[in-house]
């Protein structure tokens, strides 16, 4: 869905902010991004510097603590080329990491006027002028220095800026005042843990010219994007029910339909005395699918090398489910919020019909963060429903803790309940229809486990 944003605001480059910012800031705006060593308060300068390069304006990043040579490094980890802008003339950067007096502050400082009119700079970032701050002692010379510079000269440029300081460990305020009355936008950067794991938060406290609805806002510091920002999905995206995929089961001369609009989240949960991976591949290849479908197969407990090996033994060929991608992620490694980042991203690179999500409970437990994972899975169900992607999550409990325990019960399009069954000796698994919101629940069926998995056991399966 395209979002048209209007053409006077400057997107940050920050992804899922400029969404909550309706677009970005005001043309001319200084914004002073503030945290602890480590938060990504450079990431973030470079990030909207970058933005502006990659939108014909010019760009120039002024330092107080790295070198070029280190930052261009740094940023190209980050998968940021800013060298091949600088080779254009369309990108400076502007060592400053020796300034120890007022004097030489406040020539740094005039000579970047100079620099923004002969490059025709349009951003502006600086890093950090907590340095400059420390240099000129006075909170009173401060504050005069830098309305002069910033109010008086940049911002009548319309040079959008992009200020960053350091935030004192376990304070919430820099203890300078700038940020009343100098900045139209105050962004602080946070981190912290649960557990083992870092947590960073990202609060709005100033915006002048925007109604941000959301003050707190979860990200995380990855490659390409640099900073990404967690935002719940507008259900409103959500479209209406359109295609439907139809599937068609057939095992030992019995067969079991169901059909689902595109874009259906569905909730398999398979008695604890089954195992989800063999079953839950054995039925889909015996399962016709009407259109044929492209599927993700992600795990939070089993390796793509043992999902393609119990394919193989099982001699699946379906040609109406293909099995695009196989991926792995260990929960215990990743925050809850970027677990579902990461899950989300991966969906949409990949666009399958089916995206499977195997070991949603592992997920749920081993990040640490039980409520927050809870949440992260309803906003990704969202997300999934907006791209019509569909959704099967394999949950592992016998039918009572289902019903009576699993969170988000009711925002599934349908639900199956699949336990095991003895009749006479031989073992059967019994497929419940729990729920099926756009139609009535329909009747369950009986089928022979060893005519879904029997190859898997068999001595002459071939091994590939």
């Amino acid at each position: 869905m395209t979002t048209t944003y209007d053409d006077k605001l400057v997107p940050l480059g920050i992804e899922g902010l400029d969404d909550i910012l309706g677009g970005g800031v005001r043309r001319g705006s200084i914004i002073l991004v503030a945290g602890s060593p480590g938060s990504g308060k450079t990431s973030f300068a470079a990030r909207f510097i970058y933005e502006g390069l990659a939108r014909g304006e010019p760009g120039i990043y002024l330092s107080f603590n790295e070198y070029r040579e280190e930052f261009l490094e740094n940023m190209s980890q980050l998968g940021l080329d800013f060298e091949a802008y600088e080779k254009q003339g369309k990108f400076m950067f502007l060592e400053a990491l020796n300034i120890n007096d007022e004097e030489a502050a406040t020539a740094t400082l005039e000579s970047l006027l100079s620099t923004i009119d002969a490059i025709g700079a349009k951003r502006l970032a600086v890093d950090t002028i907590t340095s400059i701050l420390r240099v000129l002692g006075s909170d009173q010379r401060a504050r005069e220095l830098l309305h002069s510079l910033f109010i008086h000269h940049v911002k009548r440029r319309e040079v959008t800026t992009v200020l960053t300081a350091e935030l004192p460990v376990g304070s919430s305020r820099l203890g300078y005042g700038i940020e009343e009355f100098v900045v139209d936008g105050l962004i602080m950067l946070k981190t912290g843990f649960s557990g083992d794991k870092i947590i960073r938060t990202m609060e709005i406290l100033k915006m002048r010219g925007h109604g941000a609805t959301l003050a707190r806002l979860t990200y995380a510091i990855v490659p390409g994007k640099v900073i990404a920002v967690r935002t719940p999905p507008k259900i409103s995206n959500i479209p209406a029910p359109s295609e439907v995929l139809r599937f068609k089961l057939s095992v030992a001369n019995m067969s079991y339909s169901v059909s689902l609009p595109r874009g259906s989240q569905i909730l398999v949960s398979i008695h604890p005395a089954l195992d989800p991976l063999t079953i839950l591949l054995g039925l889909a290849c015996n399962t016709e699918a009407d259109p044929p479908v492209k599927v993700l197969y992600r795990s939070f407990s089993r390796s793509p090398d043992e999902v393609r090996w119990v394919l193989r033994r099982l001699g699946c060929s379906n040609p109406s489910v293909e099995v695009a991608r196989i991926s792995s992620v260990n929960p215990t490694i990743y925050s809850a919020t970027k677990l579902a980042m990461h899950s989300i991203e991966e969906d949409l690179r990949v666009m399958p019909d089916v995206v499977v999500v195997d070991g949603i409970k592992q997920a749920f437990w081993l990040s640490g963060e039980m409520d927050v994972g809870i949440r992260e899975h309803f906003n990704n169900i969202q997300h999934r429903r907006i791209h019509g992607i569909t959704g099967v999550y394999v949950y592992s409990a016998t039918l009572r803790e289902l019903v009576n325990t699993y969170p988000l019960y009711d925002i599934y399009d349908a639900i199956f309940y699949i336990a095991p069954r003895r009749i006479n000796d031989p073992l059967y698994i019994d497929i419940k229809t729990l729920k099926l919101r756009y139609s009535a629940p329909s009747r369950h069926v009986t089928l022979p486990v060893s005519s879904i998995i029997g190859a898997l056991y068999s001595n002459d399966a071939a091994e590939g």
